[in-house]
């Protein structure tokens, strides 16, 4: 997380906390976007959707995956074989694990400041 990145005025917006607090890329932020809008999608239809190869669409939707935003669901073809179906969380669900990342990061810095009088003196 980098904390210097995110703006310090008045009217920041929701997508620079959630690329400073959960660490994405616009890019990222653009396929939870996408996946919000047209509902659950495979790679490949994802990859339509961004513009770019299924490859690519695979690489950019992982982290969201990691990071809890993203439902990655496995489904069996017909004739074998499976494949994922993604979809975005919901927003309110979003903003919750947004305060929650926010009220830690917080604690730690509040842990980080008691300590930098002992720190700093040995």
């Amino acid at each position: 997380m980098n904390i210097k990145a995110f703006p310090r005025l008045p009217g920041a917006h929701c997508e620079q906390a959630l690329q400073c607090f959960f660490d994405l890329s616009e890019h990222e932020l653009r396929v939870y976007r996408v996946l919000l809008e047209n509902g659950p999608t495979t790679a490949r239809d994802l990859a339509d959707l961004i513009g770019k190869d299924r490859s690519t669409a695979y690489r950019m939707v992982t982290p969201l995956v990691e990071m809890d935003m993203v439902i990655k669901d496995t489904r069996k073809q017909k004739g074998g074989g499976i494949y994922h179906v993604y979809e975005a969380k919901d927003p309110k669900t979003i903003q919750a694990m947004l305060k929650e990342r926010i009220d830690s990061w917080y604690v730690m810095m509040k842990e980080t400041v008691n300590r930098t009088s002992e720190e700093l003196t040995g």
